[in-house]
Parts: C-alpha cells; structure tokens; sequence
C-alpha cells in the first residue's frame, strides 16, 4: 500500500447516539468516516493537527454565511510519522481525535485560555499566529484558502440543507 493511496476507516459510534467516535473494528462499526492523509501534512512542532471551525448559516435564501474567526486546533500526542504498513497502529502520531489522545500520556492539558504554546487542544487564533510567526505563513492566504473550501463546502450541501429546512418549515 502506498503511502499517498492510504486511508483510515475510524469508527463512528456517534451515528449510533454516542458523542464519541472512536478507532475501531470495522465488523462492529456503525459507519466510518474515511480520510486520505497528505503525504507531506503541515505540523507545528512536529506533530499534526485539525482545525475544527465554526460556521453559522442564517438561512437558505442566498445561504449567507459567517465564519468565525476563533475555532479550535487538535493535536496529536506523538511526532508525526507518516502512515504505512509499519506505523499504521501508531494512531497517535496521525489522527486527531481527541477520544484517542486523551488517554494518551502526551496528552498535555493547558491551564492558558488559548491552550498555550504546547497544550494538544489550542486556539485557533493561537496557531494562526504561530503559523505567521515561526513558520512565515501568509495567513492571509491561508484565511482565503478556508473560506473558498467553506463555500464550496456550503455549496456541496445546497440541496440537503434546503430539503432540512423545508421540511421543518424554515427557509
């Protein structure tokens, strides 16, 4: 398998009623959400991370939309290696999820509002900022970047989210 085609099934007991999704075994799997991983992921610090963003749709007609400028990084509780058939148990080092990290012993809770410079939850304003400054990213860029994949993202669920509200009487 290489690196580049591989993708990891997680279980997804929150289909389920559970809040937490979890690694699992795929005959007791409630469904999965699947994820092919960048063969060169951005890290901070070595180690990979989501970002978890919030957008607030005011309806559907014209589907305006806001996207918060605050979110959420999640970060992994050991150094990247990439996926492939000898690091693939090695979740932690890939996935971000939080249920699996948690437990980790890299797990590091921080006491500072924005997760600190080294917590494995952190703000999204926090890594930004250490993306600009000890990485040089142009966060601007970046920012334009979230917002085109927002709208298409938007864009892609048009229909759904029509159907949803008008079913419920809502437009």
């Amino acid at each position: 398998c290489h690196v580049s085609q591989l993708a990891v099934a997680v279980r997804a007991r929150f289909a389920a009623g559970s809040s937490e999704d979890t690694a699992g075994d795929a005959s007791t799997a409630v469904g999965y959400v699947v994820q092919r991983y960048l063969p060169k992921p951005l890290l901070l610090g070595g180690l990979k991370f989501d970002l978890r963003l919030y957008v607030l749709l005011l309806g559907t007609e014209g589907f305006p939309a806001f996207l918060s400028k605050e979110g959420l990084a999640r970060f992994c509780t050991e150094r990247y290696q990439a996926p492939d058939d000898s690091t693939r148990n090695k979740t932690k080092s890939f996935l971000t999820n939080y249920t699996l990290n948690k437990k980790s012993e890299g797990f590091v809770r921080s006491d500072e509002h924005d997760g600190g410079a080294d917590g494995s939850k952190r703000s999204l304003a926090s890594v930004m900022q250490e993306l600009a400054v000890d990485n040089g990213a142009d966060v601007d860029a970046l920012w334009s970047r979230i917002e085109r994949m927002v709208e298409g993202t938007c864009g892609a669920m048009r229909h759904a989210l029509e159907d949803s509200a008008e079913s419920v009487g809502v437009s």
